[in-house]
């Protein structure tokens, strides 16, 4: 479904319709292949930064020049994604680059 016809459904007041019949389709697509907690998998992905930000630098009183360790590059965005399942079971985490 995409937004515009969500917002659509929200308007007109019967978005309950909409995710009532998600869940009926679900719950027929459970009941047809007999899914056990250990066949299904939630995935998330997140994007991670190649270069670290500083948070807090510490000096000493009455230093006038402070150095920071870290990269002065731009960096780039890589891709990590991890799976697990109801009942324990995970895939390792792993980065698309």
């Amino acid at each position: 479904m995409t937004l515009q016809r969500l917002c659509k459904k929200l308007e007109e007041g019967n978005i309950c319709d909409t995710f009532i019949g998600f869940y009926s389709k679900l719950a027929k697509v459970y009941d047809e292949h007999k899914f056990h907690c250990q066949d299904i998998y939630s995935f998330d992905k997140t994007a991670v930064t190649t270069v670290q930000k500083t948070t807090r630098i510490v000096a000493e009183n009455g230093v006038k020049l402070v150095g920071a360790v870290t990269s002065a590059e731009k960096g780039c965005l890589v891709t990590m994604a991890v799976a697990a399942s109801p009942s324990g079971n995970s895939v390792p985490q792993f980065f698309v680059f």
